[in-house]
């Protein structure tokens, strides 16, 4: 499943288009826009046709983004299988990560211009760069849309907002790439650092609109729900199924945003792992979106570099990179994005009121259309005195207070390790958040923020720990003098690994190789 076939990367990339134009660039038969002067010195294994002018922005229009881990961009002009990657991929917008830039150096590619973040704390004893991330946006875009750079300060983040110019005056695209470095690195477990600053930004940002991250997060994420299963977005369709701790954090800072990933979401022929090396195959590169805005991204699919080199002719003068690139389009419409929550007159029957029926009031309209039920009525009456009960059901659950719901929109039953003190600890967080977004120049008021994030987030990993060692030796316990409710609670637990249609076993082969229950 690692491996993509050739036609994977021939549904790729486009610039601005109508929807009723668009058509995959990378056949050159489709062209639909004009290629870059860069993109004629190319070895391209078709001669590029003559292209038709860039057409005006109709709605709804789409972007072609991608990212890519590059481990590393060379600035010898000799070594250009990167950049002749990243031109024939004709992507709009190209998110790169680990680009081990120094100092103030810039990737130069003609008909892109660069936003980029180096990493500035390198040891005096490196020989090279290490880190980074950047963005590459092509000129023709630029024209459509300013760009506003909001964050990159912090080590491994770049986050800019693309702001509608003209006919696309309203329209607003937030767009993050990030690094995350594995916990093996010389930089130890940053993990809670770094996410703990990614929030920040999504808190900050949201507002404005759309928007998307993407990145190398050295996480995996396995099997685990990235969303709620009520949710309108398609099921994940998992390729990579081990996790691990970065993968863990990942899940938790998802679905406390209420967002999910792109991966595994889309045509299943062009999912793939991401990367592929010596040491195995696995999925570390996502795209997180918005739950809400999930429409509007569409066609993801990985590409593997070594079938596009071979597919394009392109002359490998450099190693080509372990990480394979991923690719979606954004769609835009001709509405203007509102992230204000819905209201809603929707009944619920989940959190009954407290004095549900106990108003006398209420009593006595009861009583009353009992009382002509016991009379003789026709059909239409009895139609009537149906209506007007299912009316003072409604306003009964509409107007009255509902139970207080201690998790904030989410239940306990998914989190059994939480108590009062976590939910006033989020109180303390969500109130510090509020009063840092009254006065975002405030600095206090964002450490206290930070500070009571992290708090929370300490406390939280206590509790879970505390929860997770306490039920690990009621097994143990119940193992010892129960075995019949070990297998119980055992088969309660989740995530046993049985294949569909089985359940855990109730008997075992002992040392004789017998089966026993005992």
């Amino acid at each position: 499943m690692g491996s993509m076939d050739n036609n994977s990367s021939s549904d790729f990339g486009h610039n601005i288009v109508s929807s009723h134009t668009f058509n995959p660039v990378l056949e050159p038969d489709n062209l639909s826009h004009p290629p870059d002067d860069n993109q004629q010195n190319l070895p391209l294994s078709t001669p590029l046709p003559k292209a038709t002018p860039l057409q005006k922005t109709d709605f709804p229009f789409q972007l072609s983004v991608g990212f890519w881990n590059v481990c590393g961009w060379s600035l010898d002009p000799s070594q250009q299988l990167k950049s002749n990657v990243i031109t024939t991929s004709r992507l709009d917008i190209i998110c790169i990560a680990e680009t081990f830039l120094t100092n103030e150096n810039e990737i130069h590619l003609k008909g892109y211009k660069w936003f980029g973040n180096n990493r500035r704390n390198i040891s005096k004893r490196a020989i090279r760069g290490s880190g980074g991330v950047g963005i590459l946006i092509k000129n023709s875009i630029l024209n459509h849309f300013s760009v506003a750079v909001i964050e990159e300060k912090a080590e491994g983040i770049l986050w800019i907002d693309l702001i509608g110019k003209k006919s696309l005056q309203g329209q607003h695209l937030g767009i993050c790439v990030c690094y995350l470095p594995p916990i093996s690195s010389s930089r130890g477990d940053i993990s809670q650092e770094f996410w703990d600053d990614l929030k920040c930004l999504v808190f900050e940002n949201y507002k404005h609109g759309n928007f998307m991250i993407c990145g190398d997060f050295n996480a995996r994420i396995g099997s685990l729900s990235d969303c709620p299963d009520n949710s309108s977005v398609p099921n994940r369709k998992p390729l990579d199924h081990t996790t691990n701790s970065f993968g863990r954090l990942l899940i938790d800072f998802l679905q406390t945003l209420d967002m999910c990933t792109l991966n595994g979401r889309f045509d299943p022929l062009k999912d793939g792992f991401t990367s592929v090396s010596t040491k195995g195959l696995a999925v570390v590169d996502y795209c997180l979106v918005p739950l809400q805005h999930f429409s509007a991204f569409s066609k993801f699919h990985v590409v593997d570099i070594h079938d596009l080199v071979h597919s394009k002719n392109i002359a490998v003068d450099s190693k080509i990179p372990d990480h394979r690139l991923i690719a979606w389009r954004v769609i835009f419409n001709n509405t203007l994005p509102n992230n204000h929550p819905k209201t809603s007159n929707q009944v619920t029957t989940k959190r009954i009121p407290q004095d549900y029926f106990e108003d006398p009031t209420v009593h006595k309209q009861l009583s009353h259309l009992a009382a002509q039920l016991d009379e003789e009525q026709s059909h239409l009456d009895i139609d009537g005195i149906y209506t007007n009960f299912c009316r003072l059901i409604d306003e009964q659950l509409i107007h009255k207070p509902l139970k207080p719901n201690r998790m904030y929109g989410r239940t306990n039953k998914c989190k059994p390790w939480w108590n009062s003190h976590l939910s006033e600890l989020c109180k303390c967080v969500s109130v510090s958040l509020k009063k840092w977004e009254e006065e975002k120049n405030n600095a206090n008021l964002k450490l206290n923020y930070l500070s009571a994030q992290k708090h929370f987030s300490k406390y939280v990993r206590k509790y879970r720990r505390q929860f997770s060692n306490k039920r690990q030796l009621d097994l143990l316990q119940q193992q010892k003098y129960n075995p019949k409710v070990f297998w119980k609670k055992f088969s309660q637990l989740g995530g046993s690994g049985f294949p569909s249609g089985q359940t855990v076993p109730d008997t075992v082969i002992n040392e004789q190789g017998q089966e026993t229950s005992d």
